[in-house]
């Protein structure tokens, strides 16, 4: 995650620490995605194991 992401989502700037937290916990085995729930979006992925991107559905 870079700082400019960050910067345009506050939600990223909040809960990304936490999700990246989770992912070292629960790493190589968890794969910890943030979502948006009014665009049905993701925002961020951490410990990809899937194609999914940023930005994708959210499935």
């Amino acid at each position: 995650m870079s700082g400019t992401e960050a910067d345009r989502d506050p939600r990223l700037r909040m809960w990304g620490p936490v999700c990246q937290a989770v992912a070292l916990l629960l790493g190589p085995y968890a794969e910890v995605v943030l979502h948006d729930p009014e665009t049905d979006r993701v925002l961020q992925i951490w410990n990809p194991m899937t194609t999914r991107r940023a930005g994708d559905p959210s499935l």
